[in-house]
């Protein structure tokens, strides 16, 4: 074979190599995409109502939970007691409105009957008897409704669908009313923030496709939407300092980096065979042009 044949040859089969690989990479040459993106998801913090010892933890860590399952129990009987405590509280309120009411009546009625035969300070002071003795018998019936409050908060059930994460908890640990003590993944709100450069930006607008792939799962890529753009990041420069002027720190850096915008993208379809876990590493291409 001569040689200007292969020469020709062999530029021939360079000429397709590279237009093969224009034509397999066309969509990170032309569209915005970023390998900085991670799976996101409403992490919700699980906080007591009331204050006890834990006696029943029915779930276990990386459990999935449906909404309303229970989650554990607070011991109830401190609450228990104080529910017999406020309900007899507001029975002997009830006798004593009943016999407020049965008394002002009586003189009321007196008075009415035989006009003169009563003062009117001491059927005024009978009729503020009743109405004293009627709200101490709201306020009593008030307290046995926070007191039942207060039992029912001593099992706290699952708000929604989702995975219980890190529980640090056991049967005895002493929970603290209002403190955090479990966390708990939404399952319905994964998505994916992908953190583009700034400059990358222009190409990209709310409701444009999107390609995410997840480097737990390469060789399935997810169909996915832009929904929301960042309109801002948190700076080192610009915080108040002496005198509450702005403390902005020297820059001498010959290459100016172009900052991360996060993007979050929705994922359309996602395959049950496809486990989504917070914070997992992704890949996103967004494909400009798109959103109509």
């Amino acid at each position: 074979m001569r040689p200007w044949i292969r020469y020709a040859t062999s530029g021939t089969l360079v000429i397709i190599a590279i237009i093969v690989l224009l034509v397999r990479y066309a969509d990170y040459l032309v569209n915005p995409w970023t390998r900085d993106g991670q799976v996101r998801a409403r992490v919700l913090q699980i906080a007591p109502r009331v204050s006890g010892p834990i006696i029943s933890l029915p779930v276990t860590d990386d459990q999935y939970v449906h909404a309303g399952d229970l989650l554990f129990t607070i011991d109830p009987v401190t609450f228990q007691n104080t529910v017999a405590q406020a309900t007899a509280e507001a029975n002997a309120a009830d006798v004593k409105v009943r016999l407020a009411r049965t008394e002002y009546l009586r003189y009321r009625d007196l008075a009415q009957t035989d006009p003169g035969s009563l003062s009117e300070q001491l059927l005024t002071d009978k009729e503020d008897a009743f109405k004293l003795a009627s709200a101490q018998y709201d306020s009593a019936k008030e307290a046995v409704v926070g007191a039942e409050l207060n039992l029912a908060f001593t099992q706290v059930y699952a708000p929604v669908d989702g995975y219980v994460t890190n529980l640090q908890l056991s049967i005895g640990s002493q929970m603290v009313a209002n403190q955090p003590v479990l966390a708990l993944v939404d399952s319905a709100t994964f998505w994916v923030t992908g953190y583009f450069r700034e400059n990358a930006l222009a190409g990209i607008a709310v409701g444009d496709s999107a390609i995410i792939t997840l480097m737990s799962y390469p060789d399935q890529p997810l169909a996915a939407t832009v929904n929301a753009i960042g309109w801002g990041i948190a700076t080192p420069d610009g915080k108040a300092g002496y005198d509450l002027l702005p403390d902005v720190q020297a820059n001498f850096s010959w290459i100016r980096l172009p900052q991360r915008i996060p993007v979050h993208v929705q994922l359309k379809n996602r395959p049950e065979t496809i486990d989504l876990r917070v914070g997992a590493t992704a890949s996103v291409l967004v494909q400009k042009d798109t959103k109509r």
